[in-house]
């Protein structure tokens, strides 16, 4: 009987594929080993740190309207430049971000003294050598003496 070209090739391979076994031979793998080779690897460099922060009582920016953030803006400058020639206290609510995260941060509280303004940039120093931001000022309040 005559053995076809498939029947050939198949029994060929089969003696190859146990020739290669008998010379390498194979362990089977743990599941703790086969796991291993799927395990996520950090392709995003700083995105644990991010979610950490995220995790930590962190909130992220409120965004004011346009129209609003004008008007805040025009009273806030108002009150602060009355603030500063009469040495007042400022009571603030405003945003400060994480260092390298823009949007994520915690909402602060605090008294101050205004020491400067800058309207070109939109901000004013703060007696501790910080720049705020006048889009991070959440609430203002003038501390009457």
């Amino acid at each position: 009987m005559m053995q076809s070209e498939n029947d050939i090739l198949s029994n060929t391979i089969d003696q190859l594929f146990k020739q290669y076994r008998q010379k390498i031979p194979v362990s089977p793998m743990s599941m703790e080993q086969r796991a291993a080779q799927f395990l996520p690897f950090a392709a995003l460099t700083g995105f644990e740190e991010s979610i950490q922060l995220a995790s930590e009582n962190q909130e992220t920016i409120r965004i004011k309207a346009d129209d609003e953030n004008e008007l805040f803006d025009y009273s806030f400058l108002v009150d602060l430049t009355k603030a500063i020639a009469t040495k007042q206290q400022v009571e603030l609510v405003y945003f400060e971000s994480q260092p390298n995260i823009i949007d994520l941060g915690i909402y602060v509280q605090k008294k101050v003294c205004v020491k400067k303004i800058d309207s070109l940039h939109k901000q004013c120093l703060i007696d501790d050598g910080k720049w705020i931001p006048f889009s991070n000022i959440f609430q203002y309040k003038i501390i009457e003496k």
